[in-house]
């Protein structure tokens, strides 16, 4: 995208431009700026928030526009002095005071227009706590906002009489944030501008469906005894703001991965194909969210955190699982469970991130935030299995992520530390609290469901979303069945829990999919068009199971001698599925939602 001409401006060069001239008359093309030198401090002293919902309130705002004016805005900036509470006792839990624009209906207007009962309001920027030194906190540093450009959505949304306004918003017990002054630069063009009309969909609507999406997973949970299938995230805070609605220059893309072991190289396989159809782009360039459990955790981390295109991924996938599982017959055993060493698995972790961050080391992160890129890994506390839901690790900001100073070889380690081969990882939360990080297959191997709850927490629930992407390693919904037999009473009390999650997991990967499906088909907007595609070797199709007699005999999780046969396997599920495929990769190329291409003519 070429850059703006407001993009150079300077705060020192805005101090120089006119004011904004009254509209009794047509503006003349250039560079105007709306001031203010009023204080305000949001909240104000003494203020409460209730139920963490945000406080918000205008600071500025222009007079009343012109029609003609409107059409001429070729872009606006935000140049804001400004400062927030100056501590902060979990800075990786995000930044919570920020800069918005509004439209106001009327000059007097103290709440931003509404449109279909969504308040029109974008973000602008926020006070970033966690790069300020010491010397700066709390004290007034000047800050800008990207340019809002000629076709906006914003300025899509103005008419006759409108205002613009600046807001100042905090969020979370704690939170305060402060202005000084502001420049609001408005650059006027010679000639009117056009715009296509904006689609909004109903939230009354959404709500009522997310609510009947939230009742039918209730019920299908108490039904069906899953206690890893999550409940539907509520929807409220992210259904009032329309940067929230339609904030996205092009639909959500997410990408969910099963665990299965060696078998990850068919679903690297199948992604391959996927990405093959439109021009072979890294994932990372292509998804905004990456999530995975067990090997499908360490596939997304090479993807999205490492940043590899399909083939680096491929060959390091491949060495890493040579060096793992290279030799069975030194397998330790421990009661009746047995697991590998897991040094190999970390040294190859640690020896990838090194090479990929050498600035950073082979103790890089997980999180960073700067990453267009989510990346969204589960494990499970050893200690309290069978009794909670999953550990997120996460490789972005987020109010309560425990696991901030995380890095990425323990992530990769524990997402991935199948408990009937290797032993847990230890690691401590935020507050010091021990945890032992096992497998997040334990509870999700197919983590469809937890990666849609994530994703509408984090992107908003209508969002236009085209494509969730979940890709299986042939994993039939009995396989884990077999490893039961013969245990029964014998077993230590820690591989009876064991067992007993694996008889959920026997039929969680497959009824994941058959729910989410229809769920994710259904979400907003676009209704009923399809969204979510499932590539399985051993899958008809994006229907159920292909019957025993049909399904392909497909290696142990640990064989890694039998990466000839998994490709195999791979490429005759490739080949035969192929218009599955296609339709998947033309959804991720899309540049615009169905909806916004409906209304736009």
């Amino acid at each position: 995208m070429q850059s703006h001409r407001l993009s150079l401006v300077t705060r020192l060069e805005a101090e120089k431009f006119d004011p904004l001239p009254s509209q009794s008359s047509p503006i003349p093309a250039g560079k105007y700026t709306v001031r203010c030198d009023k204080e305000k401090r949001v909240p104000e002293n003494g203020e409460d928030f209730r139920n963490d919902v945000p406080v918000s309130d205008v600071w500025f705002h222009t007079g009343p526009l012109r029609r003609d004016t409107i059409q001429r805005i070729h872009g606006l900036k935000v140049f804001a002095e400004t400062h927030d509470q100056g501590f902060c006792d979990n800075p990786a839990g995000g930044n919570w005071t920020w800069l918005e624009l509004a439209i106001l209906e009327k000059e007097w207007d103290t709440t931003p227009k509404r449109a279909r009962g969504i308040d029109l309001v974008w973000f602008d920027h926020a006070i970033r706590h966690d790069e300020e030194r010491d010397d700066e906190a709390a004290s007034f540093k000047w800050r800008h906002g990207d340019v809002f450009r000629k076709k906006h959505k914003l300025l899509r949304f103005l008419e006759e009489g409108n205002c613009i306004a600046v807001r100042l918003c905090a969020r979370f017990q704690g939170w305060q944030i402060t202005g000084g002054s502001a420049y609001l630069v408005i650059d006027i063009d010679e000639e009117p501008i056009k715009r296509k009309p904006v689609y909004l969909p109903n939230v009354k609507e959404v709500a009522s469906r997310m609510e009947s999406i939230q009742i039918t997973m209730r019920e299908f949970n108490t039904a069906m005894k899953l206690n890893f299938v999550p409940d539907a995230p509520a929807v409220e805070n992210s259904l009032h703001r329309v940067d929230s609605v339609l904030g996205r220059d092009r639909p959500l893309r997410v990408l969910v991965l099963d665990g299965g072991g060696v078998r990850g190289y068919s679903s690297l396989l199948i992604l391959q194909a996927v990405m093959a159809n439109i021009g072979n782009p890294k994932p990372c360039e292509v998804f905004d969210m990456i999530g995975g459990t067990s090997t499908g955790g360490l596939i997304a981390i090479m993807l999205g955190r490492l940043e590899m295109s399909i083939d680096e991924c491929i060959e390091q996938y491949l060495k890493c699982m040579n060096k793992v599982f290279k030799d069975k017959s030194k397998l330790r055993v421990a009661g009746q469970g047995q697991w590998y060493d897991e040094k190999p698995l970390e040294d190859a972790i640690q020896q990838l991130v090194q090479e990929r961050l050498p600035k950073e080391g082979k103790d890089a992160l997980l999180l960073d935030d700067s990453k267009k890129c989510k990346v969204f890994v589960m494990a499970f506390d050893n200690t309290k299995l069978g009794n909670s839901g999953p550990v997120y690790l996460r490789s972005y900001v987020k109010k309560n992520n425990i696991f901030p100073e995380i890095k990425i070889w323990q992530a990769a380690r524990a997402t991935s530390a199948a408990p009937f081969y290797f032993k847990p990882i230890k690691v401590n939360d935020k507050d010091e609290k021990k945890y032992e990080l096992i497998d997040g297959g334990m509870g999700a191997n197919n983590p469809l469901g937890w990666l849609w709850n994530e994703a509408v927490d984090v992107f908003g629930a209508v969002t236009p979303t085209d494509c969730f992407l979940s890709i299986g390693t042939g994993i039939p919904t009995d396989e884990l069945l077999p490893i039961l037999k013969g245990w029964n009473l014998a077993l230590p009390w820690k591989w009876k829990d064991y067992a007993l999650v694996l008889s959920s997991i026997a039929t969680n990967t497959q009824v994941t999919h058959l729910m989410f499906r229809s769920l994710i088909n259904s979400l907003a907007p676009s209704a009923g068009e399809q969204k979510y595609w499932r590539l399985n070797v051993g899958q008809e199709g994006q229907g159920e199971e292909s019957p025993d007699k049909d399904r392909p005999q497909l290696p142990d999780l640990d064989d890694a001698s039998k990466r000839e046969e998994i490709m195999k396997q791979a490429d005759a599920y490739i080949k035969k599925w192929a218009t599955d495929i296609a339709a998947a990769a033309q959804a991720l190329n899309k540049k615009q939602s169905a909806d916004e291409l409906d209304h736009s003519s």
